[in-house]
């Protein structure tokens, strides 16, 4: 059940809000409304929460116990939207930030029926097919996803129509859903977290599902209940830093800023280091040059002159006795491995191999870039199921919701193999389990349609529930019994 809150300001005087608000306070947002508005929502987490008459700590005192026990702002800290948006506009952050962004999409997603399976085709993953591309699911999702890279998360509200007070009461994703009925899904609207500042949160119980949940989300003039927004977030703070962002992730743009302000430190030195790295020194009797009425002047004459026969087809005539010139280089022997090194360290804190970020070819102890790959492949595989695998899974009860009213447990949605590496390894997985089929049917440890029965509840093994019934009571066994794989197929099993 939601708690509601009473927000009482700090007062300014306070030593506590002086050193605790500027590095730990939420971040101020909904910056077009008036400052009632602003103060009144962004100053909820500053103050006293109640609930049933009883005295809890907001967001305050819970800040104050992470700087009670040593959390420092000179350390890591929230950077803000605004420098955040910053970090957005250079360019090698964003290679870093859509570099697994892109592979995340390439290949897209497949829709799937576990279970029982409809023979021939299946009109109702067709109808879902189209409306994946109608609502742009796909287009929704990525630029959420790199709009987190750079912010920390990021919402896709759910647009039923719906306006004013309704929106602040819970949307129910299932069957015969009074808040989505068919066809009243318009579509899917990106919120970044600048707009939205969140409402109500159980600081207190940690043991409750809602702990450090908001409850509503303020998106400008609007208040919106959760259930309406679909979050998509980065890697999450340790919760005494939460509400510092935005009850969202760590932007993955200020995890790289640092190494990438050094790179350009070190690329920067490098050009200047190019600019000098030949001087030239002109021997000559500066007692006569700065002590003189006109030496000054004559001097500066002597240089240009110096100047005007500084090709190859000059002559530099000098005085024998008091004048010499002569050329320093200086040894830029080490800097094109310190500024690659740099750069390479920028692409291993992004975890990202250089081959797919800079897109040069590795060097060094004879590296092809192929395990580089495979490792990167991985943890792109691991970023789809952690940061859109849910968000996607709620768009597909939405599109069901708005296509038939009823949401089929049976349907899902699966992200396709990355790369062929990965379907030649999932086809040696399933030729190693159709081995050990085999192998127990030939000694009688199972029998042929349980095998068969683990084939077709694989939702990789490339095949469907089809004749599953025509087996019969008995199990229907293969005409020839002792076969083994090929008796049941007759033909290889792969």
């Amino acid at each position: 059940m939601p708690r509601p809150g009473i927000a009482t300001r700090i007062p300014d005087s306070e030593p506590f809000a002086a050193a605790f608000l500027p590095d730990f306070g939420l971040p101020r947002t909904l910056g077009n409304l008036p400052q009632e508005i602003r103060t009144a929502t962004d100053s909820f987490f500053n103050g006293m929460a109640q609930d049933s008459g009883a005295s809890l700590a907001s967001h305050r005192s819970f800040g104050g116990h992470a700087l009670s026990m040593g959390i420092d702002s000179r350390g890591g800290y929230f950077y803000g939207y605004h420098q955040l948006g910053s970090l957005a506009q250079n360019g090698l952050v964003r290679a870093c930030v859509s570099t697994p962004i892109n592979d995340m999409f390439r290949n897209w997603t497949e829709l799937r029926r576990t279970g029982k399976a409809v023979k021939g085709e299946d009109p109702c993953l067709e109808a879902l097919n189209a409306e994946f591309e109608r609502f742009r699911v796909k287009k929704c999702l990525q630029d959420a996803a790199e709009t987190a890279g750079y912010f920390g998360g990021c919402f896709l509200f759910i647009d039923t129509g719906a306006r004013g007070a309704v929106l602040a009461e819970p949307l129910y994703l299932s069957r015969g859903s009074a808040g989505l009925p068919p066809g009243s899904l318009r579509r899917f609207v990106l919120v970044e977290p600048l707009n939205a500042s969140p409402e109500v949160v159980n600081f207190s119980r940690p043991i409750d599902e809602d702990y450090l949940r908001p409850e509503w989300w303020h998106v400008q003039n609007d208040r919106i209940h959760r259930t309406r927004l679909i979050r998509i977030s980065g890697p999450l703070p340790p919760q005494a830093l939460l509400a510092q962002y935005n009850f969202l992730g760590i932007p993955q743009a200020q995890l790289i800023a640092d190494y990438v302000l050094h790179f350009q430190a070190d690329r920067l030195q490098a050009s200047g280091l190019l600019k000098n790295v030949a001087s030239k020194v002109f021997k000559t009797n500066m007692r006569d040059v700065l002590f003189s009425g006109t030496g000054v002047a004559e001097f500066q004459n002597r240089l240009r002159l110096l100047g005007s026969a500084q090709d190859n087809s000059g002559i530099l005539a000098l005085d024998k006795e008091e004048e010499d010139f002569i050329k320093v280089e200086t040894n830029l022997g080490g800097v094109t491995d310190i500024v690659r090194q740099a750069l390479e360290l920028v692409c291993a804190v992004n975890r990202t191999p250089v081959t797919k970020t800079l897109g040069v070819s590795p060097a060094g102890f004879n590296a092809t870039g192929e395990s580089d790959l495979r490792n990167y492949y991985d943890r792109v595989a691991a970023l789809q199921e952690e940061q859109l695998a849910p968000a996607l899974e709620t768009m597909l009860r939405v599109l069901q919701l708005n296509l038939n009213g009823d949401v089929d447990p049976s349907v899902v949605c699966r992200f396709k193999p990355l790369s062929e590496d990965d379907r030649k390894l999932r086809a040696e997985i399933r030729k190693l389990i159709a081995d050990t089929d085999a192998i127990y049917l030939d000694r009688g440890v199972v029998l042929p349609e349980e095998a068969r029965d683990n084939i077709i509840d694989d939702p990789d093994s490339g095949y469907d529930d089809e004749g599953r019934d025509d087996l019969g009571e008995a199990g229907g066994r293969p005409a020839n019994p002792g076969g083994g794989m090929a008796g049941m197929f007759g033909g290889g099993y792969a």
